[in-house]
């Protein structure tokens, strides 16, 4: 079946809800091939109308250079890149310590090329990154209504975030948001949440799961003594990134796994302690020290009394309960009308029946934002008011789980889906 071009009835075309499920794409919440392939279209066509506005755009000025006085049509030099938003600039390096990298990597003479080739890219790219990057300030505290809405089992931490938020707005100084660790049964939507609260601040994320690492490389990378040398993840995301207040989500932390002497939650003890965290260094470039006091830090556990006591006191513990049937309900209903309303326009059309809200709430967050987005995708598609027990069919909804329900198996469809 093809996309129809049809506007619906009361809703939003397909092709502006076809923009609203680009981000799905990126956050792993894949739709159904059939319905992937059915919106390719609309969204290449989507694709196709910015890029020529973009060209147009570039075109226009290009005919119409800048005044004399006014800022150049090019950027600013790679040394002092401009930086975005208005809060406080924080220093996450020195000059110097460049500069002493770049001198002991000349010393090093012709042996090892490759390592310090390197070495050679990554003072580049520390060079041209500038040794400054802001600190984003989030003015709009009146928005965390919205996420207490969609996860009303965090309000404790919801609330935590925004004093610390509010004290930085009137001291107009970087936050200070202790280390924070949610602890709770899986399911809760503890990695739901922290990737919720890395796009309300749009600073950057990292997310590195403990339970699979055996050391501790992949977020601090290797030394210069290894043949394969590389620098880990949080250098990248520091290196690149414009801000000095990326949100770091280590998940499964009271599962930390390796041997006695090389742990993979090792290098968390000097990350989350403000003392050692304000001259870090990555394995692979230890001569060039980096202040990451600034950095939020949210970890996830199952059950914190497998952490160990010293890293346990570097960290602000909220224990995250179930949600209630009725809470889990009401995310349901926050969760489609938010999907909605990013395709359509409208939160109210499509239309989520209450009996089937119901029969969502027992699964996790990010599962239910994920139904969520298929049927309303299913919905727009058909070119539906409201929705009905055959596009739940095809929601790709675990059957096992609603079967489990037993006041539910009513509305459990049989016949089509998995």
């Amino acid at each position: 079946m093809g996309v129809r071009s049809k506007k619906p009835s009361g809703q939003g075309s397909v092709a502006e809800g076809a923009r609203g499920f680009a981000a799905s794409e990126r956050s792993g919440l894949y739709l159904p091939e059939k319905l992937a392939i059915e919106l390719d279209a609309v969204l290449q066509a989507q694709r196709d109308a910015e890029q020529e506005a973009w060209a147009a755009k570039q075109m226009k000025a290009v005919e119409q250079p800048k005044a004399i006085g006014s800022s150049s049509i090019v950027g600013p030099s790679p040394e002092r890149p401009r930086l975005p938003g208005t809060g406080p600039r924080w220093r996450l390096y020195t000059k110097a310590d460049l500069d002493a990298a770049h001198l002991q990597n000349e010393e090093q003479g012709p042996r090892n090329k490759t390592d310090r080739e390197q070495v050679t890219k990554l003072i580049g790219a520390l060079y041209k990154a500038g040794l400054h990057r802001r600190v984003a300030l989030k003015p709009e505290l009146s928005s965390f209504g919205a996420l207490i809405e969609q996860h009303p089992n965090f309000s404790c931490v919801l609330d935590y975030l925004r004093s610390a938020l509010a004290l930085a707005l009137k001291t107009k100084q970087p936050p200070n948001i202790a280390p924070i660790l949610l602890d709770g049964p899986p399911g809760v939507g503890k990695t739901y949440f922290a990737d919720a609260i890395s796009k309300w601040m749009g600073t950057g994320f990292l997310r590195v799961n403990l339970e699979t690492a055996q050391t501790s490389a992949e977020l601090v990378g290797t030394a210069r003594h290894w043949g394969n040398s590389q620098p880990g993840r949080l250098f990248g995301l520091m290196c690149s990134g414009s801000y000095a207040n990326p949100v770091v989500l280590i998940d499964e932390v009271d599962k930390a796994g390796g041997d006695v002497h090389h742990r993979s939650d090792a290098a968390l003890y000097a990350l989350l302690e403000p003392n050692t965290a304000q001259c870090w260094a990555d394995s692979a470039l230890p001569t060039v020290q980096m202040d990451l006091r600034a950095v939020v830090w949210i970890l996830t556990s199952n059950d914190r009394r497998r952490i160990p006591a010293p890293l346990r006191s570097r960290m602000q513990i909220f224990e995250i309960p179930q949600l209630t049937r009725p809470q889990a309900s009401r995310m349901v209903e926050t969760l489609f009308a938010k999907a909605a309303k990013e395709v359509t326009g409208d939160p109210q059309q499509p239309r989520l029946p209450a009996a089937f809200a119901r029969m969502l709430s027992i699964f996790s967050p990010r599962e239910i934002e994920r139904v969520c987005r298929t049927l309303v995708a299913y919905a727009v598609v058909e070119e539906c008011d409201e929705i009905g027990v055959d596009h739940m069919s095809k929601s790709g909804a675990d059957r096992a789980k609603l079967q489990e329900w037993s006041d539910l198996v009513c509305w459990v469809p049989t016949g089509r889906g998995t």
